[in-house]
C-alpha cells in the first residue's frame, strides 16, 4: 500500500476543518518502491519539489530541491564501504555539512554540523575556484533506549545547547508522543493518534499558550 497523497490540516478541535490546509504531499515511486519524487503544495507558496536519487546499492545519495528560487538546491549523501552513512551536504542559504559519528552498535550517536564559507582575497573579493572553508557551527546528540529506538535528541548551536527532544514509543515501534524542550520549562507536547490501519491520523500539539491539532487524510495508488 503506497501513499500518493497527504494532507495536512490546522484545527483547533480534533475535527477535520473546512479550511486550514497546511500542505498537500504527494509522493512518486519507482518500480522498485523508491520514493524518486516529492510534491508538497503549501497554499501560501509555489509548489515545492523534491526529487530523490539513490546509489547501484540502494541508498539515498542525492535530493534536488528543484524550483528554489532561481536556481535548484543539492544534499548529497556519502556512505562508507560497509554503506553506512558517514558524511551530509545540506545545500542551502547557508550550506552545511555534517560529520556522523556511531557506537559500537551502529546507531548514530552525534553530527557534528560545518557552514561553508569562500576565502576571500587581500581585496576584500571572493576567490574564484578555491575550496570552501568549513566552520563548526551546531551538532547533535542521539540516546536509544534498549530496544534501539531513538529517545532524546539535543541540538546545540556552537556550544550552547537550543534544544532537547524527548521521543516515547508504544509497543509496536510507533510514536506516541514527542516532547519539545526549549530551555527549562518550556515544552512543547506532540500526541500522536493512528487509526487501525495504522497511519497517523493525527498530533495533538500543546504548548504553555495553547492547544492545536494537526489532521491528517491519504489517497493511495490503485
Amino acid at each position: 500500500m503506497k501513499i500518493f497523497k497527504i494532507s495536512e490540516y490546522s484545527s483547533d478541535k480534533l475535527v477535520k476543518p473546512s479550511t486550514d490546509l497546511l500542505l498537500t504531499k504527494s509522493v512518486e515511486f519507482d518500480e522498485d518502491g523508491f520514493k524518486i519524487k516529492e510534491i508538497i503544495y503549501d497554499p501560501e507558496y509555489e509548489n515545492i519539489i523534491y526529487k530523490y536519487y539513490y546509489n547501484t546499492e540502494g541508498n539515498l545519495f542525492k535530493i534536488v530541491f528543484a524550483n528554489y528560487d532561481i536556481m535548484d538546491l543539492l544534499s548529497t549523501f556519502t556512505y562508507d564501504s560497509s554503506g553506512k552513512l558517514i558524511q551530509e551536504f545540506l545545500g542551502g542559504g547557508e550550506n552545511r555539512k555534517y560529520i556522523i559519528k556511531y557506537d559500537n552498535k551502529d546507531r548514530i550517536t552525534e553530527k557534528v554540523g560545518y557552514t561553508g564559507s569562500l576565502p576571500i582575497d587581500e581585496n576584500g573579493e571572493v576567490m574564484e575556484n578555491a575550496e570552501p572553508i568549513w566552520d563548526y557551527i551546531d551538532r547533535y546528540e542521539y540516546e536509544y533506549n534498549s530496544k534501539g529506538e531513538l529517545t532524546v535528541e539535543k541540538f546545540y548551536y556552537l556550544d550552547n545547547i537550543s534544544y532537547t527532544n524527548f521521543f516515547y514509543y508504544d509497543k509496536t515501534g510507533k510514536r506516541t508522543k514527542w516532547i519539545n524542550r526549549f530551555g527549562d520549562n518550556y515544552d512543547v507536547v506532540y500526541v500522536y493518534n493512528y487509526d487501525k490501519k495504522g497511519l497517523l491520523k493525527s498530533i495533538q500539539v500543546k504548548s504553555p499558550e495553547e492547544i492545536k491539532y494537526l489532521i491528517y487524510e491519504y489517497e493511495f495508488y490503485k
